[in-house]
């Protein structure tokens, strides 16, 4: 049996903890985009709800990790994480909250399952398909 190297163990878990993290991030900023672009108490729900939705919609990547490049995928969430983070900081308007936040839930999802679903490839947990199986978890 393989043993997955303590550097990938730790890099999935820290890309984990970043993940829930995300939970914070923008209930935190919910003060000052108010204070900004005048959203309501409803707008901040609702893109709130935007990061699930966009998790659900992101289960689509980890599918594909079965059938795709984990490292490409894993780079692309991350991308589109940062990316996500920088529109709802930057935000002019609640549209553009709601999307970014949508966005912050697909490349999460993107970037958390398609690691875990490397890590264990790499631990040799299963058989093929590891994607599929995650994504039904």
């Amino acid at each position: 049996m393989l043993r997955a190297p303590r550097s990938v163990l730790t890099a999935v878990l820290a890309v984990r903890l970043l993940d829930e993290s995300n939970a914070f991030v923008l209930p935190g900023t919910f003060a000052s985009l108010r204070a900004e672009i005048g959203l309501s108490y409803a707008q901040a729900s609702s893109s709130f709800m935007a990061i699930a939705v966009g998790a659900v919609a992101g289960t689509g990547a980890t599918i594909a990790a079965d059938y795709r490049s984990r490292r490409a995928i894993c780079s692309v969430g991350a991308l589109g994480y940062a990316g996500s983070l920088v529109v709802v900081g930057s935000a002019g308007s609640y549209a553009v909250v709601l999307v970014g936040s949508f966005v912050l839930g697909v490349a999460s999802t993107a970037m958390v399952d398609a690691s875990e679903v490397a890590l264990a490839d790499l631990a040799g947990t299963g058989g093929g398909f590891l994607g599929q199986r995650h994504a039904a978890t």
